[in-house]
């Protein structure tokens, strides 16, 4: 990482990337020190930084500003100034009020001295806040950013006088163009390559605004006001008026109209060809039908964008299943591109993404996950085609059928994934973990942080609530079992367990090696290994030096499996007969100590476990809406409890009783009878022994009666 003059760190860096060429991928591999891959000084504005090429488009240079200037107004004393001033790159210049005349009255000299007193005020907080906002924009500087502003000739003044709005049109004039030290006719060439090859892609609208301005900015700054050429500044002056002679203001508004009209034009056109497509082809037949459209103003054009609905004969639908990955760096599953291929029969880089029919191509790349600067997806833009970049990505996509679900029984081998992705139904001790996995599609972002258990598969899986299959990873499955295909003997995949049982994947009609679990017995598709089967692998020998291994790690007091390795193999034990290998195999065939892992595992907050209750069905109300309860005293090991069971619904309750006075016993079943109640039955009738006669007279409130039977014939073993 870079460090400025004083030897400070500016910045931190969320993962490591390489900054030289290498091989692979016909030794293409971008300088990855990009805004969208680092983490600024203030964590608050995480990674809104300035970068000099920032390969996530969206982190422009307006919206960082935009997003540190609320954070200074927000956060720093008297620093609302600070809201506008950055945004706009200008600040309310302070003057000193003068001083009033001699023969001022009063009323003018308190209005001096409360101007004075303001003055004052604003010119202590800006000197106050005007180091900390310096020290906070650096401090969201890429290194590669800070290494031009410090090289410019500027430098050493902006940053003797802490000059803020100096700062910030440094790094402005740095944000865009691609050397700090460029030749003039050679900038004004890059900035015009900039505006003009420059396109939405997969930006939102508002994202892709910021952007435009950003290259508007920066052209105008090396080239001059857009938009003012003579020819069209005096078409539209001979249209607006019918003077031949023009006054400055009304050449300065052509001017600003002109400038307006070309950069609606430039922004429209510029949009999202997938998605805008058609306005675009409008547009056009427009003027030749010599009909308006053309948007006269860039946010006229703007809200063009936001208004314009794709019509529905349009959308292409996605046929088939398509499973494709890319990226250098496959063990990196934390963040992930989709990218997909024809339109359902797709080549899909792997044979299980083997789709149906279709030609086209379509290619969906996640802005915050690439590699290449703006200035790449521009010129790449113009050639109709998406780069590939060798990074850490994996890319996986899914696309199907509306009307062609796949089972959700099916488990799918797919040779073109890196990571396992199941569905809830066949998953055990679903849990949030710290990494994520970012799904991004034409539908929209997927981040997946919840892993789950694949009973008797070696390792977690993806937890996807809101997928369409179950996938399991040939990479991952290789790893732990054997796997064989024979097209001469069935097209299919088979998994060899290590219990001699076997998995087989056979291929759909689209193309999807998949298990069908309802053709398994049950737990015949759980890829499970018991310690019988790890014992097989061993001799008796290694197997008894296995277990001794265990019990000399039990007697040691159970330390972790590394330091046991280390006290082993430092020989902190005399004449200790266990070695390194006896070690690993116990670890093998009886997995992790259970000893050593208790008190240090630490505790995970459990899932919150939703408490419902499901309303009676109203048909059980509408037939037994008034039950029977039959009422008696049980003793078990001399304590009293008193029971009710409803005839019918065949429900029973058990209360116990401190002691067998009418009032207790009265008032355990008003507490009965209110729980029937609440769930909408009415208690009308209650069977019960003689013992509890007296109930019918002393809380009459409960509305039923009593029918005594004889002592004998116990109420509860009365049956319906």
């Amino acid at each position: 990482m870079s460090e400025n003059s004083d030897g400070n760190h500016h910045g931190v860096a969320t993962e490591n990337h390489p900054t030289e060429r290498g091989g692979g991928h016909q030794g293409r591999r971008h300088n990855q020190t990009s805004g969208s891959r680092y983490q600024g000084k203030c964590a608050e504005l995480g990674r809104h930084v300035y970068d000099t090429s920032s390969t996530d488009p969206t982190e422009s240079f307006q919206k960082t500003t935009k997003e540190i200037a609320e954070y200074v107004a927000k956060t720093y004393d008297r620093a609302g100034e600070y809201r506008l001033g950055l945004v706009n790159m200008e600040l309310e210049e302070l003057v000193e009020p003068p001083e009033p005349k001699d023969d001022s009255s009063s009323i003018a000299m308190k209005k001096w001295e409360r101007q004075c007193k303001e003055y004052d005020r604003k010119l202590e907080a800006r000197q106050e806040n005007q180091e900390r906002v310096f020290a906070l924009i650096m401090g969201q500087c890429t290194p590669a950013m800070i290494d031009r502003v410090t090289g410019e000739a500027t430098w050493s003044s902006i940053n003797n006088n802490s000059d803020v709005i100096g700062l910030l049109k440094l790094i402005q004039s740095n944000s865009t163009i691609k050397n700090a030290q460029t030749e003039e006719s050679h900038a004004v060439l890059d900035a015009l390559t900039a505006f003009t090859n420059f396109r939405q892609m997969r930006l939102s609208n508002s994202d892709y605004l910021q952007a435009f301005k950003d290259r508007v900015e920066h052209l105008e700054r090396v080239f001059g006001p857009i938009g003012h050429d003579k020819p069209r500044v005096k078409a539209y002056l001979e249209r607006a008026h019918t003077a031949e002679k023009y006054s400055v203001s009304e050449i300065t508004e052509a001017q600003a109209a002109c400038r307006e009209a070309l950069l609606a034009t430039a922004f429209v056109f510029g949009a999202d060809k997938k998605r805008y497509g058609e306005l675009h082809t409008q547009l056009l037949n427009n003027h030749t039908l010599h009909k308006t459209g053309y948007p006269k103003t860039l946010t006229e054009a703007f809200d063009v964008l936001n208004k314009w609905k794709t019509p529905a004969g349009d959308r292409r639908v996605q046929q088939g299943a398509t499973f494709l990955q890319q990226g250098s760096n496959e063990e990196d599953s934390s963040r992930t591109q989709m990218s997909g291929r024809g339109t359902g029969g797709g080549r899909g880089r792997g044979r299980p993404g083997r789709g149906s029919g279709g030609q086209g191509r379509e290619q969906h790349q996640s802005p915050t996950n690439t590699a290449n600067t703006t200035e790449n997806h521009s010129s790449n833009d113009s050639n109709n085609s998406t780069p590939y970049t060798d990074c850490p990505q994996i890319g996986i996509t899914l696309h199907q059928h509306p009307s062609q679900t796949i089972p959700r029984t099916w488990i799918i081998l797919d040779t073109a994934s890196t990571v396992d992705m199941f569905l809830p139904d066949m998953l055990t001790n679903i849990h949030q973990c710290d990494d994520e996995l970012q799904i991004v599609s034409t539908g929209g972002t997927t981040n997946l942080n919840e892993k789950g258990t694949l009973p008797g598969y070696p390792q977690e899986v993806w937890c996807n609530r809101y997928g369409l299959a179950n996938i399991l990873s040939f990479k991952n499955v290789q790893q732990h079992f054997n796997v064989t295909y024979d097209n001469t003997n069935g097209d299919s995949f088979v998994v060899h367990l290590n219990n001699g049982k076997t998995l087989i994947f056979n291929s759909s009609p689209t193309g999807l090696y998949h298990l069908d679990t309802t053709q398994y017995p049950q737990g015949m598709f759980c890829l499970i290994t018991t310690t019988n089967d790890k014992l097989a692998d061993y001799t008796p020998r290694g197997v008894a030096q296995a277990k001794l291994a265990r019990r000399v790690h039990n007697i040691i007091m159970r330390p972790s499996t590394r330091q046991f390795i280390e006290v082993v193999t430092h020989n902190h034990i005399r004449n200790c007969p266990v070695e390194r290998k006896h070690i690993q195999a116990a670890e093998d065939i009886y997995g992790p100590n259970i000893g050593s892992l208790k008190g240090k595992t630490t505790r995970k907050t459990p899932a919150h476990v939703p408490c419902t209750t499901d309303p009676v069905p109203p048909e059980i109300l509408q037939r037994h809406g008034s039950p029977i309860l039959c009422l008696d005293v049980l003793f078990i090991n001399k304590i009293a409890f008193l029971t009710t069971l409803t005839r019918d619904l065949r429900i029973g309750t058990i209360e116990e009783l401190p002691n067998r006075q009418i009032g207790t016993i009265g008032q355990k079943l008003k507490n009965i009878v209110k729980k029937y109640e609440h769930r909408g039955f009415k208690i009308s009738t209650i069977l019960a022994d003689n013992e509890f006669e007296p109930l019918s007279s002393t809380i009459p409130e409960l509305n039923f009666e009593i029918f005594p039977i004889h002592s004998a014939c116990h109420a509860c073993s009365h049956g319906p």
